[in-house]
């Protein structure tokens, strides 16, 4: 009773057990004892319970097959009695396993239920002797009969709970996927659910494409999270190369798979790598099609699954299918309008733009979205050149770059010579039969899929759009190439326009270019022009800084100016854009060999590099480092005063623009030199005339201080007839100021004065006169007022008759002087006269001897008294002659006389 009573109130398995082990142990005075519940179907039996109690629940399994107690157990439902180990025949199977065990007795109590062995207690003795009575044993087997009455009412309400709990888990799932559209959640939540409910370790969800015949990983689910996944998403599994996948999507039933050699042999290896014991392939079935498959892991070894988890699993996948429909068809719904509103955008953005970088970029970010690749390129196709260039190739959004080819035979060319998409994908045919049957040259390398569509502008084809895939095999879909012929449309007319418009910035940016050139050419001609016009005072300096200026801009690494000495017959640098030089030293460059040719040349020139021309002796040690050179003659090639030679240590590092820009430079140079030589002369001369003017204001001081310290008047008249100096004899002899007829001409000079105009008058006149003559005229004299004023005229000549220069001397005292000597000379001649007549007459008288006879002395005395006397005469009448000559009493004729 009372051991009825503990089962009667117990409905678990495991307390059951162990309510029926510890009473049959105790009962039967076991050392030992174990409770086994069987699996008949696996050929299993599993330890429940243990005696005594341990404080781990045992959890082994064995095989029917590994175990002679079992076998026996399994075979017969009588109990099993060994009261001696040592008195069983050793060739006995169950000698060995109970010596080796340990054993000295040993007893089975099998469980029956419903009149099969659904379980054993097993009792363990180690200590000798040992022996049991039929009436214990019998009591055993009652007491274990009660436990099997007690299991099968525990099984009734465990199966009970079980179709409950299957329930709960159906209602859970409908309510966990009929809440959301959201295709990953529903995978999510298909996954979770089925591994819950089926008590697995991994489940995965595959889906199925009918086109390629294969299976895609969307989801896998780890129930302990510790194990790796099985599988990558979108992954694929071919049903060709899986035939339990297929046996199952094929016939749309459960297929449960236990890790045997003799099963699928791709899915045993499979199943041995990863250590899953066992595997069940649920198809997802809606609309009576199958959609996909869940594949379920246990790693739980000697796991039955029976026919109410089947058909758990079944419903599961039901469920599941129309969960997964549903949210596909909420997805593709959402992702067609999403695509139609990106399409949208993407054409919006497109077309408001013409840089073709912009729409590249757009291109990049949208198109793999939309079609789900992994690579996207934009080639465009230049029909004059026939080559093909790829501006844009991006991988993942990681930008790569593709070589430009030539038109030719790949898939890029074919889609451009037949105006037409093509998509490339898939295992029937393959990508390679589709390539060789349209002869295609494989130009994509291990791209699985392809497809490209044709960029038409017109009747021109620009380019082709073209996604691809080295992962995924399964072919681009039919959406796939409208999103991509939609936008390829409306790509190729705007990548057309933006071409054209391209181009035009091209020739305005070259146009421009041009211009910016030009003016930097002419801002450095500007710079080295003012610095040479305003710093004529240090030429050397000038050439320096202007040769620095135009080095900088021609990206020159020296630059040098060479001129031309006649004394020494050769070029002599004259100044460095990044060194100092002494122009008077003469020193020489290495650049001479070049501007000796240049001068022969006369003619701007452009050298690429320098050691392949014959001129330039590349062995010096000063001339290895220069490698390419410009120059050209300074000013006029006829000039002939030098070169301006710019080197660089690079190859071909000038070129058209700036052999322009030193042509130009050293013309402005060679003007420079030009001015700079005019404004040494004219310096030079400018100080020769200042010493000259410096002498002549000198000179003429002193002759304006002699000319006014002279006590004659002097009055100078141009060749006008401009009175143009007046000194101040002149102003006291003429009784005239010198401000009232200085440079007045002597006509308005007579007019202005209202008096004494005499000698205006006559100085006019005498000035005519003496031009008729063209030599000197001098007057004696005129009167002016009471004074008598004496004047000499004489014209200034150079080459020509320049002026008139007129003396003037107040001379009144002069005439009176000798007016009063005349007067003299002719009373003294007079007065002599009278006595010297007398004294000639008495003389003569003497001499004929009136006064009586003479001797000789006395004859001789007397003669010499009438000689005198008569030279007095003769001198007395001279004086009467010359006052009658001086009064004007007698009139002088000019004869010619012979002389001896």
């Amino acid at each position: 009773n009372r051991v009825s009573m503990a089962l009667a109130q117990s409905l678990d398995t495991e307390n059951i057990l162990e309510i029926a082990l510890r009473e049959i142990a105790l009962l039967l005075g076991g050392d030992k004892g174990h409770a086994y519940v069987f699996e008949r179907e696996l050929n299993l039996a599993r330890a429940i319970v243990d005696y005594p109690r341990g404080e781990e629940q045992p959890s082994q399994t064995y095989h029917v097959n590994d175990n002679a107690a079992l076998r026996h157990a399994f075979s017969s439902p009588a109990p099993l009695i060994i009261n001696d180990v040592r008195e069983l025949p050793h060739e006995h199977p169950l000698f060995a396993e109970m010596t080796d065990r340990g054993l000295a007795a040993y007893m089975l109590v099998p469980l029956l239920v419903g009149g099969q062995t659904g379980g054993m207690f097993e009792i363990e003795y180690y200590n000798l002797p040992h022996s049991v009575d039929s009436v214990k044993v019998d009591l055993a087997l009652l007491i274990a009969n009660q436990a099997s009455f007690a299991l099968l009412n525990a099984n009734l309400l465990e199966q009970t709970m079980i179709r409950t709990r299957e329930l709960e888990t159906l209602l859970e799932a409908a309510h966990a996927t009929s809440f959301t559209l959201d295709l990953d959640e529903v995978f999510q939540s298909v996954v979770r659910l089925t591994v819950q409910a089926l008590d697995m370790d991994d489940c995965l969800l595959l889906l199925y494409d009918n086109i390629e015949e294969e299976l895609e990983v969307m989801v896998d689910f780890n129930r302990s999270g510790t194990r790796d996944e099985l599988a990558e998403p979108k992954t694929t599994f071919s049903l060709f190369e899986y035939p339990t996948k297929r046996h199952a999507m094929q016939d749309l039933q459960v297929v449960i798979l236990r890790y045997d050699a003799t099963n699928d042999p791709i899915e045993t290896e499979d199943m041995r790598e990863r250590g899953v014991i066992t595997r069940i392939f649920v198809p997802l079935k809606a609309r009576d099609e199958g959609i996909g498959l869940l594949q379920v892991d246990s790693t739980v070894p000697h796991r039955l699954f029976t026919h109410r988890e089947s058909r758990m699993a079944q419903a599961l996948g039901a469920q599941a299918a129309i969960a997964i429909e549903n949210a596909r068809l909420s997805t593709e719904t959402a992702n067609q309008v999403a695509q139609s509103l990106v399409i949208n955008d993407l054409s919006r953005a497109i077309s408001s733009t013409m840089d073709i970088s912009v729409m590249i970029r757009i291109i990049r970010e949208q198109v793999p979205y939309l079609t789900d690749a992994q690579d996207v390129y934009v080639a465009l196709y230049d029909a004059k050149t026939n080559i093909i260039t790829f501006p844009m190739a991006a991988r993942k959004g990681v930008e790569y770059s593709i070589d430009q080819r030539v038109l030719g035979v790949d898939e890029v060319s074919f889609i451009i010579k037949n105006r037409r998409p093509l998509p490339l994908g898939g295992e029937h045919p393959s990508i390679e039969e589709v390539r060789r049957n349209l002869g295609i040259i494989n130009g994509e390398g291990s791209a699985k899929r392809y497809l490209g569509v044709p960029l038409i502008a017109g009747d021109l084809v620009v380019g082709v759009l073209a996604v691809r895939d080295e992962i995924e095999s399964r072919p681009f879909g039919l959406n796939d190439q409208r999103i991509l012929t939609t936008i390829g449309t409306q790509l190729g007319a705007t990548i057309q326009n933006a071409q054209l418009f391209a181009e035009i910035n091209e020739r305005v940016r070259d146009r421009t270019y041009e211009l910016q050139q030009e003016r930097d050419r002419l801002d450095t001609l500007y710079r080295v022009t003012s610095e040479l016009v305003s710093t004529q005072q240090d030429m050397s300096a000038a050439l320096n800084r202007a040769l620095a200026f135009i080095a900088e801009t021609v990206d020159a690494d020296e630059g040098v100016l060479l001129l031309y000495d006649v004394g020494i017959e050769r070029l002599y640098c004259h100044a460095s854009a990044y060194a100092p030089v002494d122009p008077e030293a003469r020193g020489k460059h290495p650049a001479e060999m070049f501007g000796e040719w240049l001068m022969h040349q006369r003619q701007a020139v452009l050298v690429e590099n320098l050691h392949r021309v014959p001129y330039w002796n590349e062995n010096l040690s000063t001339t290895d480092d220069w490698r390419s050179a410009v120059g050209a003659p300074l000013g006029a090639p006829e000039d002939e005063k030098g070169v301006a030679i710019f080197l660089s240590r690079k190859l071909a590092n000038f070129g058209d623009a700036q052999l322009k820009l030193v042509s130009a430079a050293a013309y402005q140079i060679g003007s420079a030199l030009k001015d700079a030589e005019l404004v040494t002369l004219i310096k030079d001369q400018n100080e020769q005339l200042n010493t000259l003017l410096r002498s002549e204001r000198e000179e003429r001081g002193k002759s304006a201080a002699i000319l006014q310290s002279i006590a004659d008047g002097v009055v100078v008249v141009d060749a006008e007839n401009h009175i143009m100096l007046l000194n101040n004899a002149a102003e006291r002899i003429l009784s005239t100021q010198r401000h009232t007829i200085e440079n007045k001409t002597l006509k308005r000079a007579t007019g202005d004065l209202n008096s004494n105009t005499q000698w205006t008058e006559a100085l006019s006149r005498w000035v005519d006169e003496a031009r008729v003559h063209n030599g000197k005229l001098s007057v004696e004299r005129f009167t002016l007022g009471e004074r008598v004023i004496n004047v000499q005229l004489s014209p200034v000549m150079i080459g020509e008759s320049v002026g008139t220069v007129a003396v003037f001397r107040d001379i009144t005292r002069d005439v009176e002087v000798e007016r009063m000597k005349g007067e003299f000379i002719a009373n003294v001649s007079h007065e002599l006269r009278t006595p010297l007549t007398s004294i000639k007459g008495y003389a003569d008288l003497m001499s004929m001897g009136v006064g009586g006879s003479m001797n000789d002395q006395q004859a001789r005395f007397v003669t010499t008294i009438r000689d005198n006397t008569e030279r007095m005469v003769g001198l007395v009448n001279d004086l009467l002659l010359i006052s009658t000559i001086d009064s004007g009493g007698e009139t002088l004729t000019l004869e010619s006389v012979d002389l001896p």
